[in-house]
C-alpha cells in the first residue's frame, strides 16, 4: 500500500512570473478552489483517491481510506 500526496499546480504556474503577463494578473485572477490530492495505491492499481483544501486535510482522509481497504484480520 502506497500514498501519494500532491499539490496541484496550474499549468499557468510556469515560467517567469508565472506564465502571465501583468496585465493578465490584473484582469484574471484564478485560485484552485481544491489544491491537494490524495492517491491510495495497491502495487500499481489505484484503490482511492480525493481532493482536498489542505495537505492536513489530505493526510487524514487518505489515513481513514487505507483504514477502510485494509482486510480485516480475524
Amino acid at each position: 500500500m502506497k500514498i501519494v500526496i500532491e499539490e496541484y499546480v496550474s499549468p499557468f504556474k510556469k515560467g517567469k512570473n508565472g506564465g502571465r503577463s501583468p496585465k493578465r494578473l490584473q484582469t484574471n485572477f484564478r485560485m484552485d478552489p481544491i489544491p491537494w490530492k490524495w492517491t491510495l495505491y495497491d502495487g500499481l492499481n489505484i484503490v482511492s483517491y480525493g481532493y482536498t483544501h489542505t495537505e492536513e486535510d489530505a493526510n487524514i482522509s487518505a489515513n481513514r481510506a487505507i483504514n477502510q481497504y485494509r482486510p480485516r484480520r480475524a
